[in-house]
């Protein structure tokens, strides 16, 4: 991540003047601990991560980078709708299990970095209502889940439109089509309750960007 220089300076951008974080996907804590270096207040930071060995990783970042004026959790399980749902992991990432032949490239990728690949059973709940079990209001969001940030707005519409964060969201269009999602809705759904880009580019353009295979990222911002 530190040599994705555009997107970790488009999130300091976005993220100046926040308090409190909840980092959905937050894998070995980069954008979390950025966050927490970032800031000369008292901060929390949420780490929400359901891949077991991306938590020991998390843990060690998060032990490493933090100090008094900080709170930091972590919280091992997936956002969305409520259920127990089997996920596959590298080995360091997971992704929603979909099908034998869906599965495979989680499995090349393990295979690759010689780390085991295994399945596991992750409890998924509504952003929400993790948030308030935590203790935590953020006023920034970052989100980078695999196609599962469908599933997440689609949970937690109403309480997004409520509590308006900012959100660092990476769009998986691809991802979201294998799990029968579609990414047009989920930008849909966030121009309804009042998002914009941070940078001012028009929703016609973000929407041919989600009819494409491209991964992208957004920094948004509610107009109201």
């Amino acid at each position: 991540m530190a040599f994705e220089a555009d997107e970790w300076r488009s999130f300091l951008k976005l993220a100046d003047s926040c308090r409190a974080l909840v980092d959905v996907g937050a894998s070995g804590g980069f954008f979390s601990a950025l966050f927490v270096a970032s800031r000369h207040e008292p901060v929390q930071v949420l780490s929400i991560e359901p891949d077991p060995p991306s938590r020991v990783v998390l843990a060690n970042v998060r032990d490493r980078n933090t100090h008094t004026d900080v709170e930091w959790l972590i919280d091992g399980r997936a956002v969305g709708l409520p259920a127990k749902t089997e996920f596959v992991s590298s080995g360091y990432g997971v992704a929603r299990s979909l099908s034998p032949a869906g599965d495979a490239g989680t499995a090349r990728t393990a295979a690759k970095n010689g780390r085991p690949f295994t399945r596991v059973e992750v409890e998924c709940a509504p952003l929400q209502n993790i948030c308030h079990e935590q203790g935590v209001v953020p006023d920034l969001l970052k989100i980078d889940i695999e196609g599962m940030e469908w599933d997440l707005v689609q949970s937690s519409l109403d309480w997004l439109a409520a509590r308006r964060p900012r959100i660092h969201l990476e769009v998986h269009p691809p991802f979201m089509r294998r799990q029968h999602r579609d990414p047009d809705l989920l930008l849909k759904a966030l121009k309804k309750i009042g998002y914009q880009s941070l940078d001012g580019t028009p929703w016609a353009s973000l929407f041919k960007r989600a009819n494409s295979d491209e991964i992208f990222h957004l920094n948004l911002v509610s107009r109201i």
